[in-house]
């Protein structure tokens, strides 16, 4: 009796060298590990698409609207013009309405996903409707130019692919 006792307890090897340990010990594990990466991440990352004033963003929203109303009621388009080696735009605005256009128009170029590459640009006119304004070199993605004054605002869309081609589209 005292042998088959000595065999048994020979054939019992430690946990350690136990397959089905190891795999129930690497679920727990892996999710341990990936509640830190994930800690981590929310930490170091910045979220920077969430506004505090968000109503009064919202109130903003309605004003915005009818300055682009007011171009459509003007019949106001916009031609654009990208050099991407220099950055330099270039647009020609064109009116149904008789309207005296400003010598300088306020306008911004903005990113929907990288507010931190969002430019404040100032356009100088060249001829009656024609302005002009430096910039950096675009970025690959998909841009907005806005081009306004208190009265009315127009907003025309601009690709950039990695190649360097550049698309304006309404």
């Amino acid at each position: 009796m005292t042998d088959k006792t000595n065999d048994a307890a020979d054939q019992v090897r430690p946990w350690q060298k136990e397959p089905f340990v190891w795999m129930l010990i690497s679920f727990p594990l892996a999710a341990v590990l990936g509640g830190f990466v994930t800690l981590y991440l929310a930490i170091v990352s910045y979220d920077g698409l969430i506004v505090d004033d968000y109503y009064k963003r919202g109130l903003e929203i309605n004003r915005v609207l009818d300055r682009e109303q007011q171009a459509e009621a003007l019949g106001l388009d916009m031609a654009v013009n990208v050099d991407q080696q220099t950055g330099a735009i270039e647009i020609q605005l064109d009116a149904e309405k008789e309207i005296e256009f400003p010598l300088t128009l306020m306008g911004s170029l903005t990113n929907n996903t990288r507010p931190g590459l969002d430019q404040e640009l100032l356009f100088k006119q060249q001829s009656d409707n024609r302005y002009l304004a430096s910039n950096q070199p675009f970025a690959v993605g998909r841009w907005h130019l806005i081009v306004g004054n208190e009265v009315w605002r127009v907003i025309k869309r601009i690709s950039v692919t990695a190649d360097g081609r550049v698309s304006v589209y309404d």
